[in-house]
């Protein structure tokens, strides 16, 4: 900053404003990208029946019941009662079944036609191809639900959501900064300059 008995220059204000400026669309970049991201991630298929899923990661993974959603063409709205939909996964390398417990946490998430909500998890040891079927007790063919796979929901959104915070506060801090030093040494230089008369 200048050395001038004048202080800095108020065009460090300007500056000040620019960096909170850029940190809010960095902000709403960081967040966009990333839960565009965690939408894209999601698996979906549509049950009832049998569907091959790719599982590319070991860990922990959460279906969701996506009661509002696209696939293809063809839009899916209900909120039906699921609770006697029958889900059974099975490793198709192995033959091993996997267990399916109730989702330990109630998670949600809301992209734009998509909406769903967790109904169970479970975790594997091996990625590879998994086979995730689904029936009615009775063999009906209806509703038709869509359900959604994703690993790492929940660590996935708190990055987003944190990381997002902290792009946000980290740059109304450096812009506070920037305003209060150019305040404060304009101050300075001021009363210097009025000392010296």
């Amino acid at each position: 900053m200048s050395n001038h008995t004048a202080g800095p220059s108020r065009g460090y204000y300007a500056v000040a404003l620019i960096v909170f400026v850029i940190g809010e669309l960095a902000f709403v970049v960081f967040l966009f990208d990333s839960l565009r991201n965690i939408e894209d991630s999601l698996e979906q298929v549509v049950v009832p029946g049998k569907k091959e899923l790719q599982l590319s990661k070991a860990g922990r993974y959460t279906i969701f019941h996506e009661h509002r959603s696209v696939l293809g063409d063809k839009m899916y709205s209900t909120r039906a009662d699921i609770s006697s939909l029958q889900l059974g996964l099975v490793s198709k390398d192995t033959g091993a079944r996997i267990e399916l417990s109730p989702a330990s946490t109630h998670s949600t998430y809301s992209f734009g036609s998509r909406s769903g909500v967790s109904v169970f998890s479970f975790r594997i040891d091996e990625p590879g191809r998994y086979e995730l079927s689904a029936r009615y007790p009775k063999g009906q063919q209806e509703p038709e639900v869509v359900l959604a796979i994703d690993h790492g929901f929940m660590r996935k959104l708190l990055t987003a959501v944190f990381g997002g915070i902290a792009i946000c506060l980290g740059s109304l801090a450096i812009a506070a900064l920037i305003a209060i030093m150019t305040f404060v040494k304009r101050l300075a230089a001021k009363r210097q300059a009025e000392a010296g008369r």
